[in-house]
């Protein structure tokens, strides 16, 4: 699934404080674009069931573990048996 088609099927054409946020992180990880296509059905429940501030939150740190856990294990693949330090800062 193409990462446009992936974003109008999450956010149907509306507006969505994380539309953003996913356009980018889809655009910089294959594997999260996977985890996205895999998962897309249960991603876009959460969003739309998301009305609150706090909620809208909790997902996001939950797309963002995502997004992390795809990149750290994108970086093992590259340097297997190595130990590697990675520091990310995300920003609201």
């Amino acid at each position: 699934m193409l990462m446009d088609e992936l974003l109008s099927y999450l956010f149907n054409g509306q507006p969505h404080r994380l539309a953003m946020p996913m356009a980018t992180w889809l655009a910089s990880s294959r594997r999260f674009t996977a985890f996205v296509a895999t998962f897309r059905t249960k991603i876009r429940k959460k969003l739309r069931a998301t009305q609150e501030i706090e909620s809208l939150l909790d997902l996001r740190l939950e797309l963002e573990t995502a997004l992390a856990s795809a990149t750290l294990t994108c970086l093992l693949d590259l340097f297997p048996g190595r130990f590697i330090l990675v520091k990310t800062i995300s920003c609201c």
